[in-house]
């Protein structure tokens, strides 16, 4: 006996629900919520840049300070990008180029990206923004 006999919807609820056992095929859709899938393209996208990243034989001094990638320090400041890729503003760098002095105006060392980041006083305060905090254990080949 129907436990839904003379009710127009459970009847109808039975054929379908009997329909559906039956079928070797869901046949039913659900829609994923947009955050939840834009959550799982940024996670796929971080995994692949990671990969990149840990893998590459480019960037290698720039990994040892952020061997992690991160959206979130990502900066358009001109001066801290050439300090980190060692190019522009860096007096090892102009002295290349330009035959200017290769010595910080600190003291009587090189400035080269390993004192700005690791050495300098100077730079204390953009260490403590920009740089991890393990930056002082952090060597540079």
């Amino acid at each position: 006996m129907k436990a839904h006999i003379g009710t127009t919807g459970n009847e109808i609820a039975d054929v379908y629900t009997k329909q559906g056992t039956k079928s070797d095929n869901i046949d039913i859709q659900v829609k994923l919520p947009p955050k939840f899938i834009k959550n799982l393209i940024h996670k796929d996208i971080k995994v692949k840049w990671q990969h990149s990243w840990s893998t590459s034989e480019k960037g290698r001094e720039v990994f040892e300070i952020f061997p992690l990638v991160s959206a979130k320090r990502l900066h358009g400041n001109f001066f801290l990008n050439q300090i980190i890729t060692g190019l522009g503003v860096i007096a090892s760098y102009q002295s290349r180029f330009f035959k200017a002095t290769d010595i910080c105006s600190c003291g009587p060392m090189k400035e080269d990206r390993h004192h700005i980041i690791f050495v300098c006083n100077k730079w204390n305060d953009i260490r403590g923004t920009y740089f991890p905090s393990r930056y002082k254990t952090l060597t540079l080949k």
